[in-house]
Parts: structure tokens; C-alpha cells; sequence
């Protein structure tokens, strides 16, 4: 059979991941900044992420220190309802469903913010969480997902030296 017949009726789905830190309460973020940043988990993302598509929305971009967007080694996608919206080094989509096809990799990482992940959660089949045993103000959650996916790595109870917090590295499946 000719390649390209076959590549015809063959699509390969992106598998989704949403990454994210959450805290017990679920809570990710306040005031537009992250609520917990822990070196090991920030070293754990950029690994996860590299040479894949990240999908974010408009003020998670903005939230990003500019000397670090785009984001480096990926295809960085940005969710804005603006269609004239503007962001050097990334593709600007107006929805989840266009972003997810307009990726050109083979995995696709889910990265906030708050109302992303909640638009996010029906299309992902892996939940990639820190889950980060603090109660720190937040104003911006995760979406709840235990009911939709079951737990199916966790790494050991680790502490994060600068801020004395203890975090475990999740992966959830969805059921």
C-alpha cells in the first residue's frame, strides 16, 4: 500500500498532558503569579515540556518573565479571545480546539492557566501534577479531576530546601 494512501485514513491523536504545581486545596495561583515555586519542580517541567507544544493562555504568557518567552525547545501556542493579539515567538489561537490542531508535535502539554486547565481537562488523557502539601492564599484553582482520572505513578515525599515545603511528583491517567 502506497504511504500516503495509508497516511490518509491514519491520524495519530497528540497525547494531552495537563502540567501543573497544586497545592492541597488545588490552589495554583494568586494575584497572577505562581503560589509555590520549588526549583526541582521547575527543573521537572522544563524537562517534561522540551521538544513538545505548550498550550497557554494570554495572562499566563504575560506572567512569564519576557527574557524567557517564548519558551525555549517548544512550540509555544497562546489561547487569547483577541484575535489581533500579538506574542513574539508563539502562534495566537482563539481556542483550545484550534490550538490542539495547529500543534506539530506529538505530545502536547497543558499549561494554565486556571480557566485553560478547566477547558483543557476534557481533552486530556494525562494529568502530570506536584502535588505541593501547602495552604497558600489562592485565587486561581485547578479544576477538580479525581472522579475522570486515577493516579498511577507518585514519586517519594520530597522537601523543597528554600521553602521548607513537601511536594510528591503525580502522574494521573484518565479512566
Amino acid at each position: 500500500m502506497y504511504t500516503w494512501f495509508k497516511n490518509l485514513f491514519t491520524t495519530t491523536q497528540p497525547e494531552i498532558v495537563m502540567i501543573a504545581a497544586i497545592q492541597n486545596d488545588r490552589g495554583i495561583g494568586y494575584q497572577g503569579d505562581l503560589i509555590h515555586q520549588i526549583k526541582n519542580d521547575m527543573k521537572h517541567f522544563v524537562d517534561a515540556t522540551s521538544g513538545h507544544t505548550v498550550i497557554m493562555g494570554r495572562k499566563n504568557w504575560e506572567s512569564i518573565p519576557e527574557k524567557y518567552r517564548p519558551l525555549s525547545h517548544r512550540q509555544n501556542i497562546i489561547i487569547s479571545r483577541d484575535p489581533n493579539y500579538q506574542a513574539t515567538g508563539a502562534l495566537v489561537v482563539t481556542s483550545l480546539k484550534e490550538a490542539i490542531a495547529q500543534s506539530d508535535r506529538k505530545k502536547i502539554y497543558i499549561i494554565g492557566g486556571g480557566q485553560i486547565y478547566t477547558l483543557g481537562l476534557p481533552y486530556a488523557d494525562t494529568l502530570d501534577l506536584t502535588i505541593v502539601d501547602a495552604h497558600k492564599l489562592a485565587d486561581v484553582f485547578f479544576p477538580e479531576f479525581e472522579k475522570s482520572f486515577q493516579l498511577t505513578t507518585c514519586s517519594e515525599e520530597m522537601r523543597d530546601e528554600r521553602t521548607n515545603v513537601t511536594y510528591t511528583f503525580q502522574i494521573w491517567k484518565r479512566t
